[in-house]
């Protein structure tokens, strides 16, 4: 059979390589992370996608997160909505979001780190991807943070909701004053008795 790949041609051998690129960054560890992503995915639409079509729905919308540039989370949750053929609520849409944008691109950056630091993931680092709280798709999908405190999006313990960096990122370069762009700086992360983990 090997001996057919011959005979591929320049772009069909370029797709080839550009597709297992692709799933190399989507799945860094390959077929675990397929089957973690699936678990959870499958967890969060409570089991609304059929399990035959839950791997195909989780790469697609992996992808989409990864490689799209749009500035608006609305149109990854309608984008998983439409995905899931009308299955799944706006809410299990924004959950799955949330991972995606959060815990499983947390997951997949570590790996990927320890792999440039040329470790593997072993038994004990297995330990600590199956054991990590599932923080982000357990904040909120609202405005607010429903036990917030102090002055609103300028104190640690009344942020502004975002799901990731990247997500904060977003919401800092759509802020205007005056019709001119904020400039802002990432400082660093931080913690506070009124949201979990770390922000």
């Amino acid at each position: 059979m090997a001996f057919f790949g011959l005979f591929k041609s320049r772009p069909e051998r370029e797709l080839e390589n550009s597709l297992q690129q692709l799933n190399e960054m989507l799945f860094p560890r390959g077929e675990q992370d397929i089957e973690r992503d699936c678990q959870r995915i499958n967890a969060l639409a409570n089991g609304k996608i059929p399990l035959d079509k839950l791997r195909g729905f989780v790469a697609g919308c992996k992808t989409i997160v990864c490689i799209s540039e749009s500035e608006d989370d609305a149109r990854y949750i309608g984008s998983f909505m439409q995905r899931a053929e009308g299955r799944i609520s706006e809410k299990e849409a924004y959950e799955m979001y949330a991972y995606f944008e959060g815990e499983a691109t947390f997951y997949d950056n570590l790996t990927r780190q320890m792999k440039l630091m040329g470790g593997n993931t072993s038994d004990s680092s297995e330990a600590i991807f199956g054991n990590m709280p599932w923080i982000f798709s357990a904040g909120t999908h609202e405005d607010t943070i429903q036990d917030g405190y102090g002055e609103f999006g300028l104190v640690n313990t009344n942020p502004v909701p975002t799901i990731s960096v990247r997500g904060s990122n977003r919401y800092l370069a759509n802020l205007r004053f005056g019709g001119h762009p904020v400039e802002a700086n990432r400082m660093g992360s931080t913690s506070s008795d009124a949201t979990p983990g770390v922000g």
